[in-house]
């Protein structure tokens, strides 16, 4: 009869170590994102910090110029989201890009695109303007770009001659894909896989001694 192969406690072990350990480098590089610590982008840029990768940061997005990069993704051939890439125009002038996935930020961006370019081409025309009364709080982790979309992204910038030194073009852009309900339910998961594996390190040991 075929006798079903135990998994040995040092195994059980050291899966435990390797779920702790992941459980700890998921905490401390989200940390800020899981705590919803973030720092206003405008207040970082008045007190002349430097803008650092890895920032968690709320942005007041008001103005936006371009969706200038799409990505998709697909999982076996199935389409599972895409990353949109927007270029904003922040409220002193400057320029960033933004990288979001969800869906109603997607739908509010593009509609305060096409107001932004309305907006810009009335006055540019000296049509009387108002003021624009959209507006949307992004939160994202200040990351380094893709090559390809930061070439894309500069491209633009050359094509409607807002590269001109005139204002600060960030080489950086704002990723708002991180999901903080995902990240804070994927922590929880390794969590209760830790608890089972010390269980079942327990039953394991108290087996082997019995």
């Amino acid at each position: 009869m075929y006798e079903k192969k135990q998994i040995s406690p040092f195994t059980l072990i050291l899966f435990t170590i390797f779920l702790v350990i992941g459980e700890i480098g998921i905490f401390y590089s989200e940390k800020n994102v899981i705590l919803d610590n973030y720092k206003d982008f405008y207040e970082l840029e008045e007190s002349g910090s430097e803008i650092m990768n890895g920032e968690y940061v709320s942005l007041k997005v008001k103005y936006v110029l371009n969706n200038y990069y799409e990505i998709k993704h697909y999982t076996n051939f199935i389409p599972t989201g895409k990353d949109e890439h927007y270029i904003i125009l922040l409220e002193n002038g400057n320029i960033i890009s933004l990288n979001t996935n969800k869906k109603s930020q997607v739908k509010q961006l593009n509609e305060m695109c096409d107001d932004t370019i309305k907006y810009l081409s009335d006055a540019i025309e000296g049509k009387q303007v108002g003021s624009l009364t959209k507006e949307i709080n992004i939160k994202g982790t200040i990351s380094s770009m893709d090559s390809e979309i930061r070439q894309r992204y500069i491209e633009i910038l050359d094509e409607v001659g807002l590269n001109d030194g005139e204002c600060v073009v960030y080489k950086v852009e704002i990723d708002a894909t991180n999901s903080r309900a995902f990240t804070i339910l994927a922590l929880c998961g390794i969590f209760v896989l830790i608890i089972l594996s010390i269980v079942a390190v327990k039953k394991r040991l108290s087996n082997d001694n019995n």
